[in-house]
């Protein structure tokens, strides 16, 4: 009798079997059973299969040895010139959505610090110039020769308006499509974001409304008042394809997003 209330005490404060060589599960069970011994004492014990410390809750440490490394990190240069290839002095270029930053030399040079493989876009701007963005897949060993050209802001709205578009305005961006082609005409670029369309330059300079590239002009398509956000571009043009394997470029506020495009 006295046996029976001490156990019926003991119950009600931790829980116990009149068979004190059993053991209890104290969850629930399949995957994820967490067991006590009552035999022995010890405590609470990770399930093998998940690996969960279920006295903190907390998760293993896995580090992947392929993706999990950090890039290798290397150097990006380069120079930010004008519409006359003029170096522009003092302009402020960066990889975007970071704080690395630098200003240009009086040579127009830069030098970034970048990790090897990994997709950035580097940034360039000036007061009283239109700013340029320009992407780019990092290689191994680095880059060298990134240019960026920074536009009058008189010109590209004398275009604008000698084509026939609407007004430049300073909440969207404009994108150009630059074709590496030794023979320029026929080839023609398609934005999936909104825009106000595009322009081209033919044999005489002239700013002419339109996305295809007309024989003797510039290798340029400007698309016009492209809304904020991303986008990606089709390409059409004897074996031409996108220089960079970047499937969609950002477009900021009165900047112009760069996408290269080369034609073999």
């Amino acid at each position: 009798m006295r046996k029976g209330l001490l156990c019926a005490a003991f119950l009600a404060l931790v829980g116990c079997s009149s068979d004190s060589s059993s053991s209890k599960d104290t969850g629930p069970t399949g995957d994820g059973t967490v067991k006590s011994d009552t035999k022995t004492g010890d405590g609470p014990v990770a399930d093998t299969k998940t690996n969960v410390d279920v006295k903190t809750g907390d998760l293993p440490i896995i580090t992947d040895s392929v993706s999990g490394d950090a890039p290798t990190m290397t150097t990006v240069t380069g120079k930010i010139v004008d519409q006359d290839d003029q170096p522009v002095d003092g302009a402020t270029v960066s990889i975007e959505g970071t704080t690395n930053s630098v200003t240009t030399t009086t040579a127009g040079t830069f030098s970034l610090s970048a990790g090897e493989g990994t997709t950035i876009f580097i940034r360039a701007t000036k007061t009283g110039l239109i700013g340029a963005l320009r992407g780019l897949v990092v290689p191994e060993g680095g880059e060298t020769d990134v240019e960026l050209i920074l536009l009058s802001t008189t010109d590209m709205d004398d275009a604008l308006t000698e084509a026939g578009l609407p007004a430049r305005k300073t909440t969207h961006g404009l994108v150009a499509v630059e074709f590496d082609t030794a023979s320029v005409g026929g080839q023609k670029a398609t934005l999936s974001q909104t825009n106000d369309g595009a322009f081209v330059y033919n044999s005489a300079g002239d700013a002419v409304k339109g996305d295809t590239l007309l024989t003797g002009g510039e290798p340029i398509v400007t698309f016009d008042n492209v809304a904020v956000g991303t986008t990606t571009v089709t390409v059409t043009g004897t074996n031409c394809a996108l220089a960079e394997a970047i499937t969609s470029y950002p477009v900021v506020a009165n900047l112009r997003t760069i996408i290269d495009v080369a034609c073999q």
